[in-house]
């Protein structure tokens, strides 16, 4: 990797979706857990931050504010979530004041925004997906590299309900498979990573590869040290006395504290061939 993974650094930026300029909480106590799939449902993270300022607490309770969260170690720290605030309380846990928050990553367009429009045969299936996108106004275009979405409709087509409901019926009868991530909307293959091989991800004991990886139906689970870089539809090369091969990672769980001992990623992966 070419990174120690020691020296562990968390901050978190919070501002309104509107674009207003936010603040970054940094240097004090913060954990999470984040829960990312390649499924079209909101990626879910919980963060409790330790001993806010009062006037940072009163801050945070204004409404549709935006998230993200870095994380890493001493010489680089990552991206791991982003989102909108979903919860937001304030409790004291004995000397303590935490604030803890809990967010979805593309809530608001998974649920609000809709999609009316009908399209002539022979139109681009790639310009439609643009165009749902374009109709998320709080979500980025991001890889779209599926087959099922190259060339053009046979016939006809009318679209109309919820952006995520839309995407979810075009999925099935285009056979790929989407979902928002850190607020970008990707489209990929079945079975098929995000990244070449080239680029894989490769874990090994030297390199941050926790236990003991364990064989599944469809490929493996594996843990590691905190790699943000590991992403849904990554691709992740395992080489291990127990197991080695080739995944793409479908789901994965970050959980981190800066003063405990959680500092890790488990990831189930889909085997590659």
């Amino acid at each position: 990797m070419g990174v120690e993974l020691y020296n562990r650094r968390a901050a978190l930026t919070v501002a309104p979706i509107t674009g207003e300029e936010g603040i970054k909480i940094e240097g004090l106590r913060i954990a999470f857990e984040i829960e990312k799939t390649s499924t079209s449902e909101a990626n879910k993270g919980t963060i409790r931050i330790y001993n806010l300022a009062e006037q940072t607490r009163d801050w945070l309770q204004a409404k549709d504010q935006a998230i993200v969260l870095e994380a890493g170690y001493l010489e680089l720290v990552q991206r791991l979530f982003a989102g909108v605030i979903d919860r937001l309380e304030h409790k004291r846990e004995g000397v303590n004041m935490v604030t803890e928050i809990e967010c979805k990553d593309g809530g608001l367009d998974l649920r609000d925004p809709e999609f009316h429009r009908s399209y002539p045969a022979g139109s681009s299936k790639t310009a439609i997906i643009r165009d749902i996108i374009a109709a998320m106004p709080h979500t980025d275009q991001g890889a779209l590299i599926a087959a099922g979405i190259s060339g053009t409709t046979p016939g006809k087509l009318s679209l109309s309900g919820g952006c995520k409901r839309v995407l979810d019926r075009l999925a099935r009868s285009w056979d790929f498979e989407w979902s928002i991530q850190d607020g970008a909307l990707q489209v990929l293959e079945e079975g098929e990573a995000l990244t070449p091989s080239a680029l894989a991800i490769v874990l090994t004991p030297d390199t941050g590869l926790l236990g003991v990886p364990t064989k599944t139906d469809r490929g493996a689970k594996f843990s590691s040290l905190l790699l943000p870089s590991i992403k849904p539809g990554t691709y992740v090369s395992i080489e291990s006395e127990f197991l080695t091969g080739s995944y793409k990672a479908d789901s994965m769980r970050h959980v981190g504290d800066t003063h405990g001992n959680d500092w890790n990623t488990e990831t189930e992966g889909r085997r590659l061939t």
